[in-house]
């Protein structure tokens, strides 16, 4: 299963019980919030030990402590090149599940 595609279906599972307007919303949040796996590999790819990657995915604490330690003394880098798509389709997920229990409160 791809990420876009357990993205994808993430969202239907979430936003089933929401209204049209409730829906608008939650795209307009979503799109605020989604990260994209393809960049998050690129910057990965090209900014390896600089925690560029981590930073767009907004793990500050994470992207300085890959920049300091130059990628893990490239090991963390090496490792990321492999799981970082996993790790923004998660960071998707977990957007999408905090997006719907907000409108969900709000009800």
């Amino acid at each position: 299963m791809t990420p876009r595609n357990a993205e994808l279906r993430e969202m239907a599972s979430a936003c089933k019980d929401l209204s049209d307007t409730e829906r608008l919303v939650f795209e307009a949040q979503y799109a605020r919030h989604r990260r994209d796996p393809a960049i998050a590999t690129i910057l990965s790819v090209v900014f390896n030990v600089t925690g560029v990657d981590r930073f767009y995915l907004g793990q500050v604490g994470a992207g300085f402590a890959k920049l300091f330690t130059l990628g893990g003394f490239f090991i963390w880098a090496f490792v990321d090149l492999f799981i970082i798509r996993r790790i923004t389709a998660e960071q998707n997920a977990t957007a999408i599940r905090d997006i719907c229990a907000h409108i969900a409160e709000a009800r």
